[in-house]
């Protein structure tokens, strides 16, 4: 049950000289390994790659014949208005997590159920709330600090160093 360690290279609080280090679980582990096989310098995950991936899979699933319709990659825009990034970026996740959520919707609300009752739209924020709330309830204050990358208390209601090992013994529990 090893834990790694992310060391971003940019953060909120690295003007401040305060490392932050971000621990991952045998969860996290499991769900990353798979996009580690690329050179170092290279992001995880790409926009280019999710395109590639989204359009491999509507050729895929095609229902009209490929004799008929535009062939497979004829009908991509010379000139598009919107340039796929090399890497993901705070809005591009959150949008992301918005899609997740409308698309999560749509199968409740096609299932017969009232996806305003089920789930809410969700932010990212939400998400890191959520996750924290849980770390909090089932491990403390002062772990739910570390894990987020807290240094005060004023941030976290309570300890003002983080424990990286409380951090580290989260990541094990929830991936």
């Amino acid at each position: 049950d090893s834990v790694w360690h992310y060391y971003p290279e940019k953060h909120k609080n690295i003007y401040r000289n305060i490392e932050r280090i971000v621990s991952i679980g045998p969860r996290g582990q499991e769900l990353l390994t798979p996009y580690l096989l690329r050179p170092a310098e290279a992001y995880c995950f790409t926009p280019a790659e999710s395109e590639k991936q989204r359009l491999e899979k509507a050729s895929r699933e095609r229902k009209t014949p490929l004799s008929c319709g535009n062939r497979v990659g004829t009908n991509r825009k010379t000139d598009p208005k919107r340039i796929i990034g090399k890497q993901y970026d705070s809005v591009s996740y959150r949008k992301a997590v918005r899609y997740a959520t409308t698309a999560a919707r749509k199968v409740i609300r096609k299932n017969g159920g009232d996806p305003d009752k089920v789930l809410p739209y969700w932010t990212p924020y939400q998400l890191r709330h959520t996750a924290a709330t849980k770390v909090r309830k089932e491990m403390g204050y002062e772990c739910a600090g570390a894990t987020l990358g807290h240094t005060n208390m004023s941030a976290t209601a309570i300890y003002a160093e983080r424990n990286q090992g409380l951090a580290d013994e989260a990541a094990k529990r929830f991936g």
